[in-house]
């Protein structure tokens, strides 16, 4: 049976929706061994293999130079740091919770085009950004055990900023490199930044739980590769308005695995909060962009698509 390049691309949205999904709660199990700085060393170690196996047979241009600068600046903050933030966050924050936070991270990237791109946004923009925040304080403040402040819920926020500045430092790059190349920069410079961390990692590996270093493994084989590896497919077939709608799937199915891998229910305020956070982000890319930035969102917006699955 013949499959036309919309299915193909289609499917591997699927297969990169679910591994990127699944991500949240791999994290959880993860940490029940892993400190947030091994873990994130350890699934970057086997990303990092992963495109060091695969990339040559695509043949491609590395970037070098200035370029090759400004992508490992992008990795250090989208890879290294969003992973250390995204860790420590789910210390505390379940993972149908941060799949919700990290959901809004084009919230920072059409603030950051404001501020750096010139681009404007309508006032349903800056109303989808004050309801997504919204939201994400609901999920911040409220838990079962009453009204508080959740700094993992914070850390996470700011995991999804650092996610949004990779975006904008990449932009420009993608214009003459692949995607692929791009991504596999990305992966060797963040595991170069979380090489300390790895010694330690190893230790664990060799004697802790089997489960969690599974669970590492995991993280860097499906979330990390697979799923880059899918997307780069998916941005090269489908319209940006097809791939931003594909995303808005990844919290209900971080929900979903969460609930039948490690039994985690989520709460009333993590629902609310994260509705009304979504809701925001839709309002924001279907009615909030300006007119007159058409030409800068259309060439920013696939460069902060790809940047926004570090993930996971």
């Amino acid at each position: 049976m013949r499959t036309t390049p919309t299915f193909r691309a289609a499917l591997a949205g699927a297969i990169a929706i679910v591994a990127w999904a699944a991500a949240y709660p791999a994290i959880r199990v993860g940490l029940r061994a892993y400190p947030p700085g091994e873990l994130a060393a350890l699934r970057y170690l086997v990303a990092s293999a992963v495109f060091a196996v695969c990339f040559p047979w695509h043949r491609q241009t590395l970037p070098r130079g200035r370029d090759l600068f400004l992508i490992s600046l992008a990795g250090a903050i989208g890879i290294s740091a969003y992973n250390l933030l995204l860790n420590t966050g789910e210390l505390t924050a379940s993972a149908g919770a941060a799949s919700l936070i990290i959901n809004c991270m084009p919230v920072f990237a059409a603030l950051l085009s404001v501020l750096f791109l010139g681009e404007r946004l309508r006032p349903a923009g800056w109303l989808g950004i004050a309801t997504s925040f919204g939201g994400i304080s609901v999920i911040a403040l409220c838990s079962p055990e009453g009204i508080h402040f959740g700094f993992g819920a914070l850390l996470i926020l700011v995991a999804a900023f650092s996610s949004a500045v990779m975006g904008l430092i990449q932009k420009p790059l993608l214009a003459r490199y692949s995607s692929t190349a791009i991504t596999a920069c990305l992966m060797w410079s963040g595991a170069l930044v979380l090489s300390p961390f790895l010694p330690s990692a190893l230790r664990i590996a060799a004697h802790g739980p089997a489960g969690p270093t599974l669970a590492a493994v995991f993280l860097g084989l499906f979330p990390a590769a697979l799923g880059y590896l899918m997307w780069a497919l998916v941005l090269s077939r489908l319209t940006l308005s097809e791939t931003a709608s594909m995303l808005y799937l990844i919290p209900l199915g971080a929900i979903a695995i969460s609930y039948f891998w490690i039994g985690e229910v989520p709460t009333g305020s993590s629902i609310w909060g994260g509705g009304l956070a979504i809701a925001g982000v839709v309002l924001l890319m279907q009615y909030g962009r300006g007119a007159g930035s058409a030409s800068k969102v259309a060439a920013g917006n696939r460069s902060l698509t790809v940047a926004a699955r570090t993930p996971d």
